[in-house]
């Protein structure tokens, strides 16, 4: 049995409550014939919360990870109770496992959960559409039909909620990057764009002359319901300041509205 490609699971956090950090994920093969895989991980918590710790596998290289292996073959610094730290260990006995993993390639991914959230992503694997169409009337680029291959990527499980909204444009707000007015939310840096159409009848935010707030609407009866009159241009925005915040490289240049896929 070989390992390769020892993967992290990186778990995002809502504002008030940091989520767990797993790294140095490595995983090794007993020699002594028992089958016994040794998993070694360190995982930090910053609110000090216990975790629950789970072990997925990929057999293609990180593109999908939808091996679970059988919790009753796994012991050690797995499952619920898990406190956060250094040098954990799973001792994982796949010789009990009812699916052989004998002379396979596999990634492991090891996932910490502190309870703040549910898990935020799941991931679309790659795969292949045929887009456009061959007759009637639009725009001329979507003529012919053509096949597109997409990589496999990540999206989130919940849509954004009013809320998340608020708390990111409010922080943005605070650090000079938008304007904001009783009609309308904008980008001050770049190429100037409505992010929040707040006079729409259908937006649940509000401008208090102070900080954005919930105000509600016919669709959105709390501030934990999906954010509607986000333009694209505001959910562009929303992910730059995100990363900002987190300490992450923001992959969108607001003057021409351009993704860098090399960003972290």
């Amino acid at each position: 049995m070989r390992f390769i490609l020892l993967l992290t699971c990186l778990c995002w956090g809502l504002l008030l409550a940091e989520a767990p950090i797993v790294t140095s994920v490595t995983a090794s093969q007993r020699t002594d014939g028992s089958k016994i895989v040794d998993i070694y991980y360190d995982v930090v918590d910053i609110d000090g919360d216990t975790l629950s710790i789970s072990v997925l596998l990929s057999d293609d290289s990180g593109e999908t990870f939808a091996i679970t292996p059988d919790t009753v073959n796994l012991s050690g610094d797995v499952g619920d109770d898990v406190m956060p730290g250094a040098g954990k260990h799973i001792s994982w006995n796949t010789g009990s496992e009812l699916n052989t993993f004998e002379e396979e390639t596999y990634s492991i991914q090891v996932i910490a959960d502190d309870g703040t959230i549910p898990p935020v992503y799941i991931q679309i694997p790659a795969g292949s559409f045929t887009m456009g169409r061959t007759t009637g009337t639009g725009d001329a680029d979507e003529l012919p039909t053509h096949p597109v291959n997409l990589n496999a990527f990540n999206i989130g499980v919940h849509a954004i909620t009013n809320q998340q909204v608020i708390d990111i444009y409010n922080w943005a707000f605070g650090q000079g990057y938008i304007d904001c007015t009783d009609v309308t939310v904008t980008n001050i840096q770049g190429d100037q764009q409505e992010l929040l159409d707040l006079d729409d009848g259908h937006c649940a935010i509000d401008w208090n002359g102070t900080l954005l707030e919930f105000g509600g609407s016919i669709h959105a009866i709390d501030a934990e319901c999906p954010c509607i009159e986000i333009t694209w241009y505001g959910a562009v925005a929303y992910c730059n300041y995100q990363s900002l915040q987190e300490g992450f490289t923001p992959c969108y240049d607001l003057s021409d509205w351009s993704c860098d896929w090399t960003a972290n």
